[in-house]
């Protein structure tokens, strides 16, 4: 996805969040947790912990 499309994506997910009245941090950790799952949907060995 582009750069612009994200951008846009999140202000639409502002404006909602604001309609429902969540807070920004409520906004920022739905954020870190959407990323989250990103990043281990594309790298699902990055998250795992090795064996000692």
């Amino acid at each position: 996805m582009s750069e612009e499309f994200d951008s846009i994506m999140r202000g639409l997910q502002e404006a909602v969040d604001d309609a429902q009245g969540k807070t920004s941090l409520e906004r920022e950790i739905v954020q870190i947790v959407d990323m989250k799952s990103k990043i281990k949907d594309s790298h699902p060995d990055f998250l795992e912990t090795p064996d000692p």
